[in-house]
């Protein structure tokens, strides 16, 4: 899967070509079967989003899979019909950050998962308890990514301990 990230999101510091240029090296890089896209979003901002979206897709590749990110789906949500996977942010949710009221995130994702969408749910970076409400809800959860279980690591020593660290904290989230 490739993120241009938060930072990006927020202050739209990217060139889509620059992007496209990057997804076309990572994907000759891997020689992936299937590349995930996270398509250019702006945070917290859902028409933009939607705007960003259908500018990146004249210019990326057609066999990429397509991945919106649904930003306030909470209150606005109209995501593109030729996404493929929906994205749903869970570690910030505009001005709430997961980490500190994971109990408004979860609840917010649960209540999605309830109404709406048939195609893959995408949660991006989860905070941990933020996950564990949701899934404890027992909804279908896709796909998850999460850089959050390696934030402690400061010396190149320490990344052999990165699968250690990421089974703990996906088992502090409920994840066996």
């Amino acid at each position: 899967m490739v993120d241009i990230g938060k930072k990006y999101a927020i202050t739209g510091g990217f060139s889509m070509f620059d992007y496209f240029r990057f997804i076309s090296k990572v994907e000759a890089q891997t020689r992936a079967a299937e590349v995930r896209v996270v398509y250019p979003d702006a945070f917290c901002n859902p028409y933009q989003t939607r705007e960003l979206f259908y500018r990146f897709m004249r210019i990326a590749k057609r066999h990429w899979i397509k991945i919106y990110v649904a930003h306030n789906f909470w209150e606005t949500y109209d995501p593109p019909p030729e996404a493929d996977i929906i994205a749903l942010p869970a570690r910030q949710q505009c001005d709430i950050k997961c980490d500190k009221y994971p109990r408004i995130c979860a609840r917010r994702i649960v209540d999605f998962l309830m109404k709406h969408e048939d195609r893959p749910i995408h949660l991006l970076g989860p905070a941990q308890k933020t996950l564990r409400y949701v899934l404890m809800s027992r909804l279908r959860i896709d796909s998850i990514d999460t850089t959050a279980y390696h934030r402690q690591i400061r010396s190149k020593q320490d990344k052999s301990k990165l699968t250690e660290l990421l089974i703990r904290w996906l088992a502090g989230a409920g994840i066996q």
